[in-house]
């Protein structure tokens, strides 16, 4: 995974020949790491760690996929290794998403969302395989997801993959819902996490909620 704002804006600095072998290095076939899957942060103009990422929409109107870094990375990806897996994840949202209603759960993230996979396509050539349905080490919302997947199969992406919940701990809370919730079940296609927790058998290590 890339995300929060680290190493990738510090490559674009490198001299091109350096920059252009440290990028056949990381996904070039059968050469060096040979990387098969590429997940980026979906920028939101807000500071999610180490630095802020630009987002794609800075209103309900705008759609811009040349700001930043992020989308330059996945295409230097894709231009080395074309069958390469792409997903995203949200660490935050642009105000205009956060002050509608519902938050980071409304209706409004799950167009930024769409969005983002339907911008990529049409304006970049670029095909995401995975998306994350819920937010960088929080919560989730299992209408929020559903209400993704839906919009995800309107939108003709019914091959894009959800991923759910990238929490912090507590890995499995979403895998009991999963067993009451068939509607949810069906609507998640892979379980993220970004600390295992309780699945090395020590739930006491998990974070607090």
């Amino acid at each position: 995974g890339n995300s929060a704002g680290g190493g990738t804006r510090l490559l674009l600095d490198y001299p091109e020949q350096a920059r252009s072998d440290i990028l056949d290095l990381l996904f070039k076939p059968q050469f060096g790491a040979s990387l098969h899957h590429l997940k980026v942060e979906i920028g939101s103009d807000g500071d999610t760690t180490e630095g802020a990422e630009p987002t794609h929409s800075r209103n309900s109107s705008d759609l811009a996929f040349d700001r930043g870094y992020e989308v330059w990375l996945l295409q230097e990806a894709a231009r080395r290794r074309p069958d390469i897996q792409l997903s995203g994840l949200l660490f935050g949202v642009p105000g205009w998403v956060h002050n509608s209603p519902g938050e980071m759960w409304g209706a409004n993230s799950v167009k930024y969302l769409v969005e983002w996979v339907t911008g990529l396509q049409s304006q970049k050539g670029l095909n995401v395989t995975a998306l994350g349905v819920a937010y960088n080490e929080r919560s989730y919302s299992a209408a929020f997801i559903k209400t993704v997947r839906k919009a995800l199969d309107s939108a003709g992406f019914a091959s894009v993959k959800t991923i759910a919940p990238d929490s912090w701990g507590k890995m499995w809370a979403i895998v009991d819902e999963m067993h009451k919730d068939p509607e949810l079940c069906s609507a998640i296609d892979i379980i993220g996490t970004h600390d295992p927790g309780a699945v090395n058998g020590h739930p006491e290590n998990d974070p607090p909620p």
